[in-house]
């Protein structure tokens, strides 16, 4: 193994030198050991105080995509020893109840969540009353504030301040589960994912395949990484402090994601990638940050206090920051931006959202083209567009064609009223030209 690589590369390759997974899942595996090891080591700007804890989650199909299997061989076993060797448990519970997990940190407040099946979260924060809150409760472990809370035993329960990682793998069953709500209320947008992209190539030796009891090591090497990663967590360093290169990188970082959020926003405040971007810049700096943490892991002194992030530490960063954007994006082709069911919106937010995009488009919108950023069911457009017809908010034309065929059906925003060339039509005769939403 090349000598001085730092913790998370050579994990990443410890990974994938066994298993077939997705380079950025080993990765993101290897990150968020050294973010769990991370306690009490901040990166301090203008805004406050920034953790280093970490969130991902690794989508993709069952057999295929060896997403828990690394989990199980690798990050459960390091984490396990580092716990032996410090005598603090860094496995938090994965299945909890909101009073029961509160209860757990009360006396144990840093740690990681590790969940190779994440669909069962969205199961129980849609499906079981005394877990409606799980969402926000979720988010209030990612920022380290959990609120005061009243619990069933009629007791004041109160964690001052806590240090949550999480890690979790699921199969594309995960969006017939996941609500919007997922992102508008907060907590997808703190979590960085992978999307399983295609399978990776497959070598394998016959000869080499099976390990006889003197050839493996695995156990010694679980050691050697989790000593390591205790380095961290015992050191003495408690602020990290980006040098002046890396920080100018970081901001203008900021400013180009903050531009990309706020155009978005303006276009439509319900868009779900406009969440995610605005949250970039603080997933960065953290990445930096831990990455600084890793290359460092082997030359920590006990005295030192303070980490400098250097030019490639931040560079790192961002990077791995872009890579997790491209994954969102493709997740949210498979998904959908606005994915079925979307119980949570008021009838307003559901006009308001249609108004937002034909407002932004004077030429007006084809059916098609309505629906399709849109994707709420028949029976939504039906109850949207009579309410929108009855408060006079757009206006519809049967638009002309050189295309034999039916003529097109156009939506106009009122204030582009000037704007519409065709037949007016009546919330009746759109319904006559459009079938589905009688």
């Amino acid at each position: 193994m090349e000598k001085n690589m730092g913790f998370i590369p050579e994990f990443k390759n410890f990974i994938l030198e066994a298993i077939p997974t997705s380079p950025d899942w080993a990765e993101s595996i290897a990150t968020s050991l050294v973010s769990t090891v991370s306690h009490g080591k901040h990166i301090r700007n203008r805004m406050g105080t920034l953790d280093l804890n970490v969130w991902f989650m690794f989508l993709g199909p069952s057999g295929l995509a060896y997403k828990s299997l690394p989990l199980r061989t690798f990050l459960f076993p390091v984490l396990k020893r580092i716990s032996e060797l410090s005598q603090y448990d860094l496995i938090l519970p994965t299945r909890f109840s909101i009073e029961g997990m509160i209860k757990h940190m009360s006396g144990h407040n840093s740690g990681c969540i590790a969940r190779d099946e994440l669909t069962g979260i969205f199961k129980e924060a849609y499906n079981k009353q005394y877990l409606a809150d799980l969402l926000e409760f979720l988010s209030e472990l990612y920022d380290g504030l959990l609120q005061k809370r009243f619990t069933i035993r009629g007791q004041l329960e109160q964690v001052l301040g806590c240090y949550v990682t999480f890690i979790g793998a699921t199969t594309p069953y995960i969006f017939k589960v996941m609500k919007p709500e997922f992102y508008t209320q907060g907590t997808g947008n703190r979590i960085m994912p992978i999307v399983f992209m295609k399978p990776q190539n497959v070598e394998i030796e016959a000869k080499n395949f099976f390990l006889t009891k003197e050839a493996g090591t695995s156990e010694a090497q679980i050691d050697f990484f989790a000593r390591r990663l205790l380095k961290i967590r015992e050191s003495q360093v408690n602020l990290l402090i980006p040098m002046e290169d890396a920080s100018q990188l970081w901001t203008d970082f900021k400013v180009e994601c903050d531009a990309v959020a706020n155009k978005r926003f303006k276009e439509n405040m319900y868009d779900v990638l406009y969440m995610y971007v605005v949250r970039m810049p603080e997933m960065a700096l953290k990445l930096s940050g831990i990455y600084a943490l890793s290359t460092n892991c082997d030359f920590l002194r006990p005295e030192l206090e303070e980490i400098l992030i250097m030019r490639d530490h931040m560079e790192w960063g961002i990077a791995k920051a872009r890579r997790h954007l491209e994954h969102f994006k493709e997740m949210l082709k498979l998904w959908g931006t606005r994915p079925e069911p979307m119980t949570a919106w008021t009838l307003e937010e559901q006009t308001n959202a249609v108004l937002t995009l034909l407002e932004k488009t004077p030429e007006g919108l084809m059916w098609s083209e309505l629906r399709g950023d849109l994707g709420w069911r028949i029976n939504t457009w039906s109850e949207v567009l009579e309410y929108l017809f009855d408060t006079e908010r757009i206006f519809v034309v049967l638009a002309s064609s050189e295309n034999r065929g039916p003529r097109p059906v156009k939506f106009y925003h009122i204030g582009h009223k000037v704007r519409a060339n065709g037949e007016e039509l009546d919330y009746e005769g759109l319904r006559s030209r459009i079938p589905s939403l009688k």
